[in-house]
């Protein structure tokens, strides 16, 4: 199956890169769960801009 690529806005690509450097500790505590697909093999993102949305 093919993956659909989702357009997006380049101007939220700094805000999605701050906001990773700048995790919270549930965050971090999370992300270690979620690493090298251990959960269920699916595949996580961290923060991605997804058309006009950014994750502020």
């Amino acid at each position: 199956m093919k993956r659909k690529i989702i357009p997006y806005n380049p101007k939220l690509k700094e805000v999605t890169r701050v906001l990773r450097n700048n995790s919270t500790f549930g965050e971090i505590l999370l992300w270690k769960q979620l690493r090298n697909k251990q959960m269920l093999g699916f595949d996580f993102h961290r923060q991605k801009p997804l058309d006009q949305f950014g994750s502020e």
